[in-house]
């Protein structure tokens, strides 16, 4: 599988450590039941099994939703911009990556924990940074931007936290789209949504 095809494949861990914890709720199961007839720590094994047994089961289980909900996002992304045209966008020569968003000649990809967003450049109306805190710390940035049908429309860049490759980004995808509004501002939220009331 080339690097294109990835960014088009589902990507989580669910499934994995849902197995190994499966399989070692199974293993500890039949274990804990058989010292529990002559040792009381048998019946905090039994415990430990059947709690083994039961995150297994729920992680495999959350695995095939968030897949199929990938899925489901992806077809009806290959419905409105085909996917076969975007691949070959990115494996052409002016393709760019910057963390896990890729940049072509008309979309903006970006792939990062089981979640794919895609948007042509002229759909963007507004842009701005988002903050991604955790216990009060910036553990990561995000594109959010606004398209022409008043979709919120997510772009997650993992780990990068400087403010000057955002802006860079920014630049990039106003050279593709000269009249996209950048910045979180009461004057770009008022003049996106009267851009968005002018083409009712």
């Amino acid at each position: 599988m080339n690097e294109v095809d990835k960014i088009f494949k589902y990507k989580s861990n669910f499934l994995k450590y849902g197995i190994y914890t499966l399989i070692g709720g199974i293993i500890l199961l039949p274990i804990g039941l058989l010292l529990s007839k002559h040792f009381s720590p048998g019946s905090l094994i039994t415990g430990l099994g059947i709690g083994g047994v039961l995150m297994g089961v729920m992680l495999c289980f959350l695995y095939g939703i968030f897949y199929l909900m990938f899925k489901s996002r992806l077809k009806k992304y290959d419905k409105r911009y085909n996917i076969d045209t975007i691949k070959a966008e990115l494996l052409a020569p002016d393709a760019l990556k910057t963390g896990t968003i890729y940049f072509t000649k008309n979309y903006i990809i970006s792939h990062n924990s089981g979640n794919i967003f895609i948007g042509r450049y002229d759909e963007l109306m507004w842009i701005y940074i988002n903050a991604v805190k955790q216990n009060g710390i910036t553990i990561a940035k995000r594109i959010i931007g606004y398209t022409t049908t008043s979709k919120q429309w997510q772009c997650i860049i993992a780990n990068v936290l400087d403010d000057n490759i955002m802006m860079q980004i920014f630049e990039l995808i106003r050279s593709r789209n000269p009249n996209v509004l950048i910045g979180f501002t009461n004057e770009n939220k008022e003049a996106y949504q009267m851009r968005l009331k002018n083409q009712l």
